[in-house]
């Protein structure tokens, strides 16, 4: 019960998250390519805040939308706070072509937030003209099969297979001239071939030739356990497809698979345009900086800050150099490089700084920095710069006056002489000189009922904190037996109410799932509900008419209406009806 108050106590006391300058909203889809047959995983993260309303998706008209799951986060780090939530879900296609999904909207606190747009192909089902598959096999796809010297090129390596699969490591080939770093982490997920489910282990590296000429990249390959169950019903197979390889009807065995060698060519960078300054570096990049502050004083300092940034051969992403500024002392501080994985390859950010300190005052100017790249995308070579600063420096203010110390004694003494004594305030209570002054004032003078209220509040306080403490050891079974009870009843009628919406039905069932069967999920998903249904009893058709309610609404939530009026509360009403029925 203490460690519970002091959790309590701990987060009451936390200062609140600002939610309007750190929120910010993202969308990832767990694949840009697909087909009718898959299911598209999606996340919506947001950033900044704890709690939020349901995202509203634009470009999801031609899905099928089933919300997976939402989960929150807090770190407290240095006494710094960040947190987040994060939602999941699926998207099954109903029609070919090319969708942008997104942007997601949020609304925190009256103002509207967007999150970025992701670009999905979905193509035609697979159909058996292309050819049997194996139950395991590998493939291999380069970004691109004829690059420039530096330049970075993705190759994606995807393991489909049926069977259940564990230990899998990855043997990546070794190419002279050509550096192969594998960069992200591995995907999974679902997809059909010639009518055939499979699942798709997705992993990508990148390749980057440090000369020009014709390469042979050798077959990766990958080391496995594979699973072979043991003979059952056809159905029982089904229901154990994708379960866990040390299910115990299960025979493991090693298994190497290898994909097909690939072919690639590597150019040399053009002569022509190219500057004198030409370092190596090659990709798409972008140059920023800032001046702080831009007015000082003679004697102090600002920082200048340049970001360079982009994607492609980062890691030759150079120090920049700072010219000299005459009556100017600068000192540079160690650049930071930061280098993550990204859509095409490897991103990089590398931050410079410089104090300046000016030794006079007057304007002085900061020139602005440049770099040369080629730029893979328009084939030529680009120079990049900053912004050049005006920095205003005033002088330093300082008093260098001499008093004399004879002088000022002799004012100080006529100042006293002058000033007669002030009365600046009163104290609050009387000062008191005997203990007979304490007879006629003070406590003594209250109200009689005020006097006895102050010896008594402590005794009241401890006797509302017991009865309290009382209370909740002895009341949550009751309390969720009564609501079990009430259940249906509540959630009646509420679905009775006339011009009830898609957000509020959609509480209105997770409410009476909680209640009905003792649980606190914060929201509950399709899946989550059919399975609480059938645990307890329920037939397979209610479930599944409950489970095609919820995914209505989800629907109707998710495209931004769920604020419009339902007609579908009744359907509701008659299906929780035939649940209480079932239960019984």
């Amino acid at each position: 019960m203490k460690q519970i108050i002091i959790i309590l106590v701990a987060l009451s006391i936390l200062p609140p998250i600002s939610a309007s300058a750190d929120i910010g909203v993202s969308l990832e889809l767990d694949r840009t390519e697909a087909t009718l047959s898959d299911s598209i995983e999606m996340i919506v993260n947001i950033s900044g805040t704890r709690s939020s309303d349901n995202p509203v998706i634009q470009g999801i008209e031609k899905f099928s939308l089933s919300k997976g799951g939402t989960s929150s986060k807090m770190q407290i780090i240095n006494g710094s706070y960040s947190s987040s939530i994060e939602y999941t879900f699926y998207l099954q296609p109903m029609s070919a072509g090319t969708f942008h999904i997104g942007p997601a909207r949020i609304k925190i606190d009256g103002k509207v937030y967007k999150s970025n747009k992701v670009k999905l192909i979905v193509a035609k089902s697979p159909t058996a003209s292309g050819g049997s598959r194996p139950s395991i096999f590998l493939t291999a796809k380069l970004s691109s099969y004829r690059a420039y010297v530096e330049e970075q090129v993705v190759c994606t390596l995807r393991l489909y297979h049926q069977p259940r699969i564990s230990d899998i490591s990855l043997t990546l080939p070794e190419v002279k001239d050509i550096t192969i770093k594998r960069f992200g982490d591995h995907k999974e997920y679902q997809t059909n071939i010639n009518n055939e489910k499979y699942r798709v282990i997705e992993v990508k590296y990148s390749l980057v030739p440090s000369k020009a000429g014709k390469y042979t990249i050798e077959p990766a390959s990958m080391n496995m356990t594979v699973y072979k169950s043991a003979r059952r019903s056809s159905k029982r197979l089904n229901d154990l497809f994708f379960r866990d390889p040390a299910f115990p009807f299960s025979q493991g065995r090693t298994m190497r698979i290898a994909c097909d060698s690939l072919k690639f060519e590597a150019l040399s960078l053009p002569t022509k345009g190219k500057p004198l300054d030409f370092g190596g570096l090659v990709g798409k990049y972008s140059i920023s900086s800032t001046l702080q502050p831009s007015r000082i004083k003679a004697g102090e300092s600002v920082t200048l800050t340049v970001i360079l940034s982009g994607w492609g051969n980062v890691n030759r992403m150079p120090d920049l150099k700072m010219p000299d500024i005459y009556n100017v002392k600068l000192y540079k501080d160690q650049p930071a490089l930061r280098i993550e994985p990204g859509e095409k390859g490897f991103e990089g950010e590398k931050t410079m700084k410089w104090a300046i300190v000016p030794e006079e005052e007057g304007e002085y100017q900061i020139p602005s920095l440049s770099i040369s790249y080629f730029d893979t995308n328009e084939r030529t070579y680009q120079r990049i710069k900053t912004t050049p600063h005006l920095l205003a420096v005033s002088p330093s203010g300082s008093d260098n006056s001499v008093v004399s110390l004879s002088s000022s004694r002799k004012d100080i003494s006529v100042e006293r002489r002058k000033k007669l004594v002030e009365e600046l305030g009163r104290d609050i209570l009387p000062i008191h000189s005997s203990v007979r002054d304490l007879a006629s004032g003070s406590f003594f003078d209250f109200p009689g009922w005020l006097s006895w209220f102050v010896i008594l509040f402590p005794a009241l306080i401890y006797t509302a904190f017991l009865g309290g403490y009382r209370f909740t050891r002895m009341t949550p079974q009751r309390s969720a037996q009564s609501k079990s009870s009430k259940a249906a009843a509540v959630c009646l009628k509420e679905c009775s109410k006339f011009d009830i919406d898609a957000d509020q039905l959609s509480d209105v069932i997770r409410n009476y799932i909680n209640n009905r069967f003792g649980m606190k999920m914060g929201s509950l998903t399709s899946g989550e509900v059919a399975n609480i249904l059938k645990h307890n009893g329920c037939s397979d058709e209610t479930t599944k008419e409950m489970e095609d309610i919820i995914l209505n609404l989800e629907n109707l939530i998710y495209t931004g209406q769920g604020k419009n009026s339902c007609n579908i509360s009744q359907n509701i009403a008659a299906i929780i009806k035939k649940i209480e029925k079932e239960i019984r």
